[in-house]
């Protein structure tokens, strides 16, 4: 149950905060319209259990995205595991960052002995992050904003730098590298296998920043995703 009450006083305690305050003037119209299915009142709390998706439904404006950035704060400090699924991998990092920097001002760290960047994480295909991450940088006049994009998707890859054939130094594809489909070196070159062997698993892929996000995911409080990983 989210205590209205409760969720109202951490949005004011946001709005204190360096940053335009909107939270508090948004919120309170909100849960005064908002009604649950049968037409009642939302009153003093309102039930989000687990199991079957409930819908949520408003017109533009009226403060789902304020509720939803919100949640994922109150969510942490009432101790609870959440995702928040969004349409867009691009907004799920717009999202993640913005909890991001609501857990700063709540000082996460010193309550939670970790650095918000442990407890939110924006998860999406590791072949995605690369071109999310030419996206945020063509698409963003915020540079503080596309260095936190750099620092939390970008990576690099160290296999052409061990290629055995020079052909294969300079053909990183971002997105598109052979991490679990790696074909063992020839005896010899030019000779052709008598079997094709197993694909192997690149030897980096466990410290790899391309699946960075992933571990980091298993021990989140709050994931941001879409509804295509669902």
């Amino acid at each position: 149950v989210l205590k209205v009450k409760d969720f109202l006083e951490l949005n004011a305690q946001l709005d204190e905060q360096p940053g335009k305050a909107f939270r508090v003037q948004t919120l309170v119209p909100f849960f005064e319209k908002m009604r649950t299915a049968r037409g009642a009142a939302v009153g003093d709390g309102l039930r989000l259990p687990a199991g079957m998706t409930r819908v949520l439904s408003a017109p533009t404006g009226s403060g789902k995205s304020v509720m939803l950035r919100s949640y994922g704060s109150w969510a942490v400090q009432e101790g609870h595991t959440v995702a928040l699924v969004v349409d867009t991998n691009a907004n799920a990092l717009k999202l993640a960052h913005a909890i991001e920097q609501d857990l700063k001002k709540l000082d996460t760290r010193a309550r939670l002995g970790v650095d918000p960047s442990e407890v939110v994480v924006p998860l999406m295909s590791p072949n995605s992050l690369m071109r999310e991450l030419e996206r945020a940088v063509k698409g963003s006049e915020n540079p503080e904003y596309v260095d936190w994009v750099f620092a939390r998707i970008g990576y690099s890859c160290q296999l052409p730098a061990l290629a055995s054939v020079d052909e294969a130094v300079d053909t990183w594809i971002p997105g598109g590298e052979p991490c679990t489909r790696l074909t063992p070196v020839r005896p010899e070159r030019d000779t052709p296998y008598r079997s094709m062997p197993a694909p192997k698993v690149c030897p980096f892929k466990q410290d790899c920043g391309k699946f960075r996000l992933a571990r980091q995911a298993c021990s989140a409080r709050i994931i941001v995703t879409t509804h295509a990983n669902l």
